[in-house]
């Protein structure tokens, strides 16, 4: 536990200290997906942040069914993967993408 939250500090100086000047120059803002994947490259690049028999393609497939299905739980275009969830349509999707991200990187 502790080797992830030292990965997870690290995102955050990290994030502090590249992604400012870089979202400075940009005027549309990054998807909740891209940043995400951002963060998780950097913890699955961190020496024992996750054990060594777990592939890193398992954790990106973890979070994107879980970004999949929040979003989808709002939109309601898509079949589901694995259960039907359903939110209201007013819901910010940016927001679930981020807390069904959030959840699945805490848990890992």
């Amino acid at each position: 536990m502790k080797p992830l939250l030292r990965a997870a500090t690290a995102v955050a100086v990290l994030a502090a200290a590249t992604l400012a000047p870089a979202m400075a120059q940009v005027t549309k803002p990054v998807s909740q997906v891209v940043q995400w994947n951002r963060t998780l490259l950097v913890i699955v690049h961190t020496p024992g942040a996750q054990p060594a028999t777990v592939h890193p393609t398992r954790s990106f497939a973890i979070m994107h069914a879980a970004i999949y299905a929040a979003v989808n739980g709002i939109d309601g275009t898509h079949k589901p993967y694995l259960v039907r969830l359903s939110a209201s349509h007013f819901a910010s999707q940016e927001a679930s993408a981020a807390a069904a991200a959030h959840e699945v990187l805490v848990k890992l």
